[in-house]
């Protein structure tokens, strides 16, 4: 390109890019970009980056009914238990069962609440009801009990429950505190062999869906989760914890990103530079 100012001729004449330098390129830009990966997946193992939403936080599962999180509501229960505390160690419960069960049976599992140290009062009412929307027939059956305390370090007491109506697959139990306990020390989630217990929502008391698949041996207690306890001698920051490796992570991704920038921008700049020569008319 040729420019002309007063008595001078100025020609620019674009220099062919060296061959070196095409290869820096050339290596130099897939550099830059694996750095700049390497960056981008590392913000977000990091929690930088928010992932989009999944199917489990959207809903739950398809075929599970509204319960706890991740948990498919058992189904019909068997038998529901309504516990309404009286006192601080008594009670007036009631039973519903979805179908017409012995009376034998039933005053069974009611006694089998003394193997708790509970007492059962007199006038246990054990009756048959025909249900016309079924065209069925159901038992259920109302008590007291004493000596039963049904709220113990703010945690219901559900194991005396399991235990008594152990022949049943699936329980319903509900506690009518009439307030919320605070703190709540009780159950939310229960696995073990042959027991599964999940709580529910429910408004002015607690309500749980119990599922039994053992009906012989012994159950485990149900018990409210705690956190793991931290390694004695241990804790975050200590000099016998192991060292973080995390701040060397982010020193060589910076290193890599910065490096490859700097690469990038000088040899891109040197390979545009135009080379100028002046002469005179």
């Amino acid at each position: 390109m040729r420019t002309r100012i007063g008595d001078f001729m100025f020609v620019t004449i674009e220099a062919p890019e060296p061959p070196s330098r095409r290869l820096a390129l050339r290596i130099a830009r897939p550099c830059l970009s694996w750095a700049f990966a390497a960056a981008l997946c590392l913000a977000w193992l990091l929690g930088g980056l928010s992932a989009p939403p999944s199917c489990a936080a959207q809903g739950e599962p398809p075929g599970t009914k509204p319960g706890h999180a991740g948990h498919a509501a058992p189904a019909d229960p068997e038998v529901t238990i309504f516990v309404n505390p009286t006192s601080g160690d008594t009670a007036r419960v009631s039973l519903a069962f979805t179908g017409r069960v012995r009376h034998t049976a039933v005053a069974a599992e009611i006694e089998r609440l003394k193997q708790s140290g509970w007492g059962i009062a007199d006038g246990v009412s054990i009756t048959d009801r025909a249900i016309a929307t079924t065209s069925g027939t159901t038992t259920g059956a109302t008590f007291g009990v004493f000596k039963a305390p049904q709220i113990l370090n703010n945690a219901p007491q559900t194991y005396p429950y399991i235990r008594a109506f152990q022949d049943c697959g699936h329980i319903n139990l509900l506690f009518f505190t009439g307030s919320e306990l605070r703190p709540y020390n009780g159950v939310d989630d229960f696995q073990a062999p042959g027991l599964q217990v999940h709580r529910q929502a429910q408004e002015g008391g607690y309500w749980y869906q119990i599922a039994i698949s053992d009906h012989a041996g012994k159950l485990a207690e149900p018990t409210a989760a705690s956190p793991p306890a931290a390694p004695a001698g241990s804790s975050p920051g200590s000099p016998g914890a192991a060292p973080s490796t995390l701040p060397m992570m982010l020193g060589v991704c910076g290193l890599a990103l910065a490096g490859g920038l700097i690469v990038f921008a000088a040899i891109s700049r040197r390979s545009h530079r135009p080379v100028s020569q002046r002469r005179a008319r």
